[in-house]
C-alpha cells in the first residue's frame, strides 16, 4: 500500500499534459475584421431597405367628410287657455211709482228670468221676490198686487197678498200667466198698490216661440 500511495503523489506531482488530448486550435482573427463584418452587414441591410421603401413616401391624408345634420324644425304645441268668465248673475231692480215715502220696495229675485223662451199658449207663472224696504207694514187686508201696464199675459189682474209684511220682510208675488199664441216679445208690469198709490212696481219680459 504504500508503494501505490508514493507512485499516485508521483503522477500527481508531473506534468501530465502531454497524456491528454489536444483541443483545436482556431485561427485569430487580424484587427479590425469584426468591425468591418459588422459595417458590411448593416450597409447591405440599408440597401435593401431602400429597394424596398419606394424612394419618396409621403402619407397623404384624406378628409373624412362629415354631413352635418339637417336640423327638423319640432313643432311646439301651444295651448291656449279659455277662462270661463262668470256671469254675474242678474240682479233684478224694481220700478218704483208714486209712494208717500212710508211705502218702498227691493226685487230680491224673479222667475222666469227676462228673455225667457216660452211655448205658445203655454200656462206658467210668474213669481217676483220683494222686500219690504220702507217704514210702513203691508197689511194683507189693505195691500193689493195689480196688473199696471203692458202686455197682458194674467188671467187675474188683482191679488190680494197672502200675508202682511213687516217691514224689512218680504215676500212672494205669484201670477198665474198664459203665453199668447203669436211669436214675438211680450213684456208686462205690476205693482203693488195701496188705496190709490201704487208703488214697487214689478216687470216681465219673455218671448214666444
Amino acid at each position: 500500500m504504500q508503494a501505490i500511495g508514493a507512485f499516485v503523489i508521483l503522477i500527481i506531482s508531473c506534468d501530465v499534459s502531454f497524456l491528454l488530448p489536444s483541443a483545436p486550435t482556431f485561427p485569430t482573427a487580424a484587427p479590425g475584421v469584426v468591425e468591418t463584418i459588422v459595417a458590411g452587414t448593416a450597409e447591405a441591410a440599408q440597401t435593401q431597405t431602400a429597394v424596398l421603401v419606394p424612394a419618396t413616401f409621403t402619407p397623404t391624408f384624406t378628409p373624412t367628410v362629415t354631413r352635418t345634420p339637417t336640423l327638423t324644425p319640432t313643432f311646439t304645441p301651444t295651448f291656449i287657455f279659455r277662462l270661463r268668465t262668470a256671469t254675474p248673475k242678474k240682479t233684478p231692480t224694481s220700478t218704483l211709482g208714486s209712494t208717500s215715502g212710508d211705502y218702498a220696495c227691493k226685487l230680491l229675485d224673479q222667475d222666469p228670468a227676462d228673455g225667457t223662451i216660452i211655448n205658445a199658449k203655454a200656462d206658467f207663472d210668474a213669481v217676483w221676490e220683494v222686500r219690504n224696504t220702507g217704514s210702513a207694514s203691508w197689511d194683507e187686508n189693505s195691500i193689493d198686487f195689480a196688473f199696471f201696464n203692458g202686455d197682458k199675459l194674467h188671467e187675474r189682474a188683482v191679488y190680494d197678498l197672502s200675508k202682511s209684511v213687516n217691514s224689512g220682510g218680504s215676500i212672494n208675488l205669484i201670477v198665474d200667466m198664459v203665453a199668447p199664441k203669436a211669436d214675438g216679445k211680450y213684456r208686462t208690469v205690476w205693482s203693488l198698490r195701496h188705496g190709490n198709490d201704487d208703488f214697487c212696481r214689478v216687470t216681465l219680459t219673455i218671448v214666444v216661440k
